[in-house]
């Protein structure tokens, strides 16, 4: 078993997918499925190949599918591993490879924000600066700020809140 086999499998039974993501876009994901009394066999072996290499994929079987078993994951870093260990032999799925590639890789500066961050950036918003403006400098999602904030006790501002702020700061755009 190799990359050039799984990804030869993949560009023929695969999918690369998109799932609409809370307020984030969308998510990307990789499945296969496969339908007959053994098809779940060779899932096995491409989940235990690519388990080798780092990358853990899920095999079940789908209940209302008689015989259908689907190796998938939608967690961010095993679906970048994956595309990236098998997207130089892909043919039929290069381009959606590539566009998931590009989605994550959007998406990767919102990972894991660590507690003196958010607490750097919660600090930072307190003072009055704009919740996009601390997302930004931060590179944090809106959660990791909200977190940020009930760490140090405190929560967001309402919206009256930032509105008066940015009366305040002048930042009121013209309509």
């Amino acid at each position: 078993m190799n990359w050039s086999y799984v990804a030869g499998f993949f560009d023929g039974e695969g999918t690369v997918g998109f799932t609409p993501r809370k307020g984030h876009g969308f998510r990307a994901y990789v499945s296969v499925a496969q339908t007959d009394n053994n098809g779940h066999l060779v899932l096995r072996k491409i989940q235990a190949f690519c388990l080798s290499e780092g990358v853990k994929l899920n095999l079940y079987p789908v209940r209302r599918l008689k015989n259908t078993h689907v190796l998938s994951s939608f967690k961010h870093e095993t679906v970048k591993r994956f595309l990236e260990a098998v997207n130089q032999f892909l043919i039929v799925k290069q381009v959606s490879a590539a566009r998931a590639l590009q989605e994550i890789s959007e998406r990767e500066w919102r990972v894991a924000a660590t507690k003196e961050q958010r607490r750097k950036a919660a600090r930072l918003y307190l003072t009055g600066v704009s919740m996009e403006e601390v997302k930004k400098r931060f590179h944090i999602s809106q959660e990791a700020l909200q977190k940020g904030l009930s760490e140090c006790g405190q929560r967001m501002r309402t919206r009256s809140e930032s509105a008066k702020l940015m009366w305040r700061d002048g930042r009121r755009k013209a309509a």
